[in-house]
């Protein structure tokens, strides 16, 4: 396990060795950044696949996803000390804030979800009181939501009401919740959660799906 962590480690330093070996423009600079990530996201997969064929995968896939998370800190904090031009945000004058939650959501937009879930995290930690923190906190739920780990989605969602128990996206973050609830099993938890949609936000979107829930479930019940 150290031994692969340590052939990670190198190539990323033999990557970053490459661009010190000249002054690279701030194009340049996030080019080289951003093949650092994809590299990464490579190595991930490998591994994890890898892992998924020995008899202890679970702890070196969380131990590997420890290892990707923090390496996506450094990327994110070198990001911050290159000012992109403003052909490079299309004349947006935007800040190191704005960036990194742009990027987040660039790699769950492309399905790169380790990559997103931890610049989501990063976002949120730095800016806990942002108008998108809570957003963040959503996002951090769906990067597990979709590939159907629905434990770790639920702990992302319950975290996220808790923390921001005001804010917009909480109708969607409690619809998920009650959703990953179902989906472990825990129907009298699952219909709580959509029971108490219906009574905060009746108005909703989320409060259709949730009352439609409660529908399917009482006429099974019948």
């Amino acid at each position: 396990m150290k031994r692969i962590f340590l052939l990670i480690n190198l190539s990323i330093l033999l990557i970053a060795a490459g661009c010190a070996k000249k002054t690279l423009s701030n194009a340049e600079l996030a080019a080289e950044i951003d093949k650092i990530k994809n590299y990464n996201q490579e190595q991930q997969k490998k591994y994890a696949d890898l892992y998924s064929k020995s008899g202890d995968s679970a702890a070196n896939i969380e131990t590997l996803n420890q290892q990707v998370g923090e390496l996506q800190k450094e990327v994110l904090n070198l990001r911050e000390k290159i000012n992109l031009s403003q052909n490079e945000n299309k004349g947006q004058n935007l800040s190191y804030q704005d960036i990194l939650y742009k990027e987040s959501y660039g790699d769950f937009s492309a399905g790169r979800y380790e990559l997103a879930y931890s610049g989501f995290k990063n976002y949120k930690e730095r800016y806990p009181k942002s108008n998108f923190a809570a957003n963040a906190g959503y996002y951090m739920g769906e990067c597990f939501y979709v590939r159907k780990m629905w434990q770790r989605a639920l702990a992302e969602y319950a975290a996220t009401e808790k923390a921001y128990p005001k804010a917009e996206i909480l109708p969607s973050v409690m619809l998920k919740k009650g959703l990953c609830q179902e989906q472990l099993g825990n129907k009298k938890e699952a219909l709580n959660t959509f029971s108490l949609i219906v009574k905060k936000f009746p108005q909703s979107e989320e409060a259709a799906a949730a009352g439609d829930k409660i529908k399917k479930n009482n006429n099974a019940s019948k």
